[in-house]
């Protein structure tokens, strides 16, 4: 807090945000003001909104972020699968935590791409038996609480006791989705420049995200995630896709988990009282 105090332009807080009624887009406002209130006024607030993407950082970090997330995504993706049949109890979930700390450091010190194929072969060399398949549990929602095990109250590790196996729809469909909404907008204002940079973004996000998942393919080939566009097919049989929010995002992934992804139980975890999720 002295260091805060003393070079207050030296630093800033991070917190994405987003547009419409949800009170996660009023989060902003609630940490101006405290941070005002506390004598922080000269601390500025970083709040890139999903509203276009979360344009406005530098495309640097833009696309290392993206990176890091995709490696998150997997590496959950891997601990689910593998975890419900492993032959070494608390194998999973150590190698699990292990891969985040070095990748953690990997990450800072540049070293990602080489520890990677090292933290996918830890993960292919652990012991299972699949002779009994165990209930697919499909899980949906809110994005942030269905992905914050605190939030959810460790709803993975709940369907796992319960003899489960648990399939969470990744944080890069949000992203996805919010990268896909703003090619729409643009199109329909009839700016063809606009148009022509969500392309390349949407072009690239999947360029990425096909590079690194390719690596874990041998490990996921039947975990791979449906299209913003094959989610809206169905969603659209109930809900126009115009509405936003995560709610058309839970209403096709949750038919597609159940025709496609041959679910037999979805759950929908959202915040209380949450007007998309009710």
């Amino acid at each position: 807090l002295r260091e805060i105090q003393a070079n207050p332009h030296d630093h800033a807080l991070f917190l994405a945000t987003s547009d419409g009624p949800c009170r996660f887009g009023q989060y902003i406002n609630l940490y101006r003001m405290i941070l005002d209130r506390l004598g922080y006024n000269d601390i500025i607030i970083i709040a890139p909104s999903s509203y276009n993407a979360y344009a406005g950082l530098p495309q640097r970090m833009r696309k290392k972020l993206w990176q890091i997330l995709l490696m998150s995504d997997i590496l959950l993706k891997l601990r689910c699968k593998i975890k419900p049949y492993e032959l070494k109890p608390g194998l999973t979930e150590q190698i699990f935590q292990k891969s985040i700390n070095l990748l953690d450091e990997a990450i800072t010190e540049g070293r990602d791409p080489e520890v990677w194929p090292q933290v996918l072969d830890a993960f292919r060399h652990i012991p299972i038996d699949t002779t009994h398949r165990k209930p697919l549990v499909g899980i949906v929602g809110e994005i942030y609480v269905r992905s914050d095990p605190f939030s959810n109250e460790n709803v993975i590790s709940y369907i796992e006791n319960e003899g489960g196996e648990a399939w969470l729809v990744p944080l890069s469909e949000w992203f996805h989705y919010t990268a896909y909404s703003a090619k729409l907008r643009a199109h329909k204002r009839g700016k063809p420049l606009d148009a022509l940079k969500t392309v390349l973004t949407n072009w690239f996000m999947d360029h990425m995200e096909t590079h690194i998942y390719k690596q874990a393919r041998a490990l996921l080939k039947d975990r791979e995630e449906p299209t913003v566009s094959e989610i809206r097919h169905y969603t659209e049989q109930y809900l126009p896709f115009e509405c936003g929010t995560e709610a058309v995002l839970t209403i096709g992934r949750a038919i597609i988990f159940a025709v496609a992804n041959g679910a037999d139980i979805i759950v929908n975890v959202a915040p209380f009282t949450c007007m998309p999720g009710t």
